[in-house]
């Protein structure tokens, strides 16, 4: 199917966490004065990680090749509500941050563009499946699966409405 064979992971080894944590951190930055800058910045602290990335497991490249779509993503929009200007925008992405999400993106047979796949199916936890760990599409219940990775603050600052999103797109 379209899902992974195992349940997403929710952590990854130094230095790929922060590239985890950021889209969290991130997410009143893009409901506001946007999130550039900071992403120049992480990308910077990051530097070139792509031979890092290689060695490790599948499940760790899926998530993070989900963080660096969502990342990619953010920095494409910049902010939301999306300024006009942006839909006729070429940016020049992050390059650090850019080489490592074309990576990933070639060593998965994917495109190099967010996807539902990369930024939904491959970013999401439930409670009732452990990271890491296969599992049977019958196990993920209606109710039981919420956004790994959230960049949407909602006003409850909560992530129930995207979660909503992602139930009935998993379930569907």
């Amino acid at each position: 199917g379209f899902l992974p064979p195992t349940a997403p992971l929710l952590n990854l080894p130094a230095p790929f966490q922060g590239l985890l944590d950021a889209p969290a951190a991130l997410a009143p930055a893009y409901q506001g004065g946007g999130v550039r800058a900071a992403l120049l910045d992480l990308d910077a602290g990051l530097g070139d990680r792509r031979d890092d990335a290689r060695q490790l497991s599948p499940a760790q490249q899926e998530a993070l090749l989900s963080a660096t779509a969502i990342l990619m993503h953010l920095y494409r929009w910049n902010a939301v509500p999306v300024a006009p200007v942006r839909f006729h925008e070429r940016p020049e992405f992050p390059p650090h941050l850019h080489a490592l999400f074309r990576d990933l993106s070639a060593a998965h047979d994917l495109p190099a563009c967010g996807t539902m796949h990369t930024m939904k199916y491959l970013n999401w936890r439930s409670d009732a499946l452990p990271p890491g760990q296969p599992y049977h599409a019958d196990q993920v219940q209606a109710g039981q699966v919420r956004i790994a990775h959230n960049w949407h603050a909602t006003p409850a600052g909560d992530d129930r409405d995207l979660a909503g999103q992602l139930d009935l797109w998993i379930q569907t």
